[in-house]
């Protein structure tokens, strides 16, 4: 119990030291975002580091449940949401307000600065509250410090989905509530903000367990967020297409430039996965992945496109903007994206997956720096160029979750355009890089395999019989 004392203790003279920090940086009205943020951030990461040693060590040495940490941390974020008068520690919080037009980027950058100020901050504080090893618990947090276990218990495409969708729902209430007074915001605020924590951990202890246990699910696992995370940014970003235009005021341009941030994003998140149905296919056809792994890969795929599009619609429901209430209003009665012929529609969709596969090829050994942004700027170019066409999807699961249910044309119309073509325009890429489909057949039908170094042929004995004689 004395270690729950020292720990109490340690929040209350970081709650002070905050609040004395706050009264004198005020006055500093040039550094506004600066002064407000600093100690927001300082007294939010100081906390934390003690609510993770809780967490860790105190749960073994010190004998305290996950109800005190819980309850702990719901606490905290109260206090914090109270003290800190509309400042958040939060970089995405600055950011959101950036993008809302709140603040000025000056403002938004000097915010920036010092949240991770009063971060670094905060470290240097609890390293040297450690090293006093007030209590056992703190003696063992201080020989562990040097070498801390990460955060992170899950693959990176897992744990970057984890956080997007706490991100997700944590800023889709603070929409909500910001008009909201403070005595029913800043509680509710702190209860969501410590079930999605609690979520979180639980989620990804049981996902990381199922999946070591589970290994031959490893492409659905990396497929799943792959998807999802490509399917619901498109769901918005033909929002903004279709509706933004003339609801929002937004351009062409901003749904090009956003389209082109998001598939780099994915790029990087993705980590080999590609929420693409083609690209798996032409890993099972170049004998990379077995027929197992590449069903377990489909299935992924669809699934994440499925409950995207589930999400994208309750995501309408809420009406947040006027052309989300257009979408939802739109959403039962949507328009195809095929604008041609079914045979005219297959050959763009065809035509843009080779143009595609061929560059993956090409580029399947480069580094990540150089092939992301790459591949991105070639699917831009090749959407933007098929807009009017069929949309330039040239992705079956892409094009199953956007238009599929869609009115005006039937699913083997569907099926012929956004499946058949793609798989098409993929094995012809395949086919003219290799010369051959190494799944189907070995034999190169396209380029020689001659070797480009001569081999010496052996001395015979008669040859060197006849060398004797004439010498």
């Amino acid at each position: 119990m004395s270690g729950l004392n020292v720990s109490l203790g340690y929040f209350l003279a970081v709650l002070l030291l905050s609040e004395v920090a706050r009264r004198l940086l005020r006055r500093l009205s040039m550094l506004r975002g600066f002064s407000a943020e600093l100690p927001a951030s300082f007294m939010l990461v100081a906390c934390w580091h003690e609510l993770r040693t809780l967490m860790e060590v105190g749960a073994w040495a010190g004998g305290f449940g996950p109800d005190v940490s819980v309850t702990l941390l719901f606490l905290i974020l109260v206090v914090h949401g109270i003290c800190s008068q509309g400042a958040s520690g939060n970089p995405t919080v600055t950011l959101q307000c950036f993008l809302l037009l709140k603040v000025s980027p000056w403002v938004a950058f000097s915010s920036l600065v010092g949240q991770f100020a009063g971060a670094a901050l905060a470290s240097a504080l609890a390293i040297r509250y450690w090293i006093l090893e007030l209590t056992d618990m703190h003696m063992i947090q201080n020989m562990m410090s040097q070498d801390c276990s990460a955060a992170l218990q899950v693959s990176v495409p897992q744990g970057a989905f984890a956080e997007g969708v706490c991100a997700f729902f944590y800023h889709l209430l603070a929409l909500r509530l910001r008009h909201s007074t403070a005595l029913f915001r800043v509680p509710l605020t702190a209860l969501t903000i410590t079930l999605l924590t609690c979520a979180v951990l639980l989620l990804s202890e049981v996902a990381r367990r199922l999946l070591r246990r589970l290994s031959m699910l490893r492409g659905f696992s990396a497929e799943l967020p792959a998807s999802f995370m490509l399917v619901a940014c498109w769901h918005e970003l033909r929002t903004l297409m279709e509706v933004g235009a003339w609801a929002g005021g937004f351009g062409p341009d901003v749904s090009v430039t956003l389209l082109f941030l998001i598939l780099v994003v994915h790029g990087i998140c993705s980590q080999g996965a590609s929420g693409n149905p083609t690209v798996t296919l032409q890993c099972f056809l170049l004998l990379k992945v077995s027929p197992w792994v590449a069903f377990s890969s489909l299935v992924g795929q669809f699934a994440g496109a499925a409950l995207a599009s589930a999400l994208a619609i309750r995501y309408w429901i809420l009406e947040l903007t006027d052309m989300h209430m257009i979408q939802n209003m739109m959403s039962q009665d949507c328009s195809a994206a095929l604008q041609v012929s079914v045979p005219q529609g297959a050959f763009a969709e065809g035509v843009c997956a080779f143009f595609y596969h061929l560059l993956a090829l090409r580029l399947r050994h480069s580094t990540a720096l150089f092939r992301v942004p790459l591949t991105a700027l070639t699917i831009t170019l090749l959407t933007c160029a098929a807009s009017s066409y069929t949309t330039g999807l040239f992705n079956p699961a892409l094009a199953f979750a956007l238009t599929f249910h869609c009115s005006g044309y039937t699913l083997q119309e569907y099926a012929t355009v956004y499946w058949l073509g793609p798989i098409t325009g993929m094995t012809l890429a395949l086919f003219l890089y290799q010369g051959h489909i190494p799944r189907l057949f070995s034999r190169n039908l396209l380029y020689s395999q001659k070797s480009r170094y001569r081999v010496p042929q052996a001395k015979t004995a008669q040859d060197q019989g006849g060398r004797t004689k004439e010498g």
